[in-house]
C-alpha cells in the first residue's frame, strides 16, 4: 500500500495515475475513475486503503482513499453505472464490514 501511494499517488489529491513515473516518457499520465473489463486502478486503491486503514488504525492509509473517493465524486454521481468499483469502497464506509 505504501508503494502504490509512493509510485501513484498524484500529488496534486486527485487520486491514482494508472502508471508510475518510471513508466518511461508518455506525453500524459492518465488516471481513470471508470471501470472497464477490469475495475478501476483508483477503485481498486481506494477501497483497499479504506480496508487497510480500518484494519490497521493507519489514519494515512484512510486518508488517502478518501481524498481518492472525494476528487472522482463527480464522475460517481455522473456515471455511477461505470464507477461500481469505486462505489463499493464508499460502501464500505457506510457500514459493518467483516475484516
Amino acid at each position: 500500500a505504501k508503494a502504490t501511494i509512493r509510485e501513484f499517488w498524484d500529488p496534486s489529491g486527485d487520486g491514482f495515475y494508472d502508471t508510475g513515473p518510471r513508466h518511461g516518457d508518455l506525453i500524459a499520465r492518465t488516471r481513470h475513475a471508470e471501470d472497464n473489463s477490469t475495475p478501476s486502478g483508483n477503485g481498486m486503491a481506494a477501497h483497499a486503503l479504506l480496508r487497510l486503514g480500518r484494519i490497521t488504525g493507519d489514519d494515512g492509509f484512510h486518508e488517502h482513499g478518501m481524498r481518492t473517493l472525494r476528487a472522482l465524486a463527480p464522475t460517481m454521481v455522473a456515471i455511477p453505472t461505470a464507477t461500481c468499483q469505486l462505489l463499493l469502497a464508499l460502501d464500505l464506509l457506510d457500514g459493518p464490514s467483516r475484516d
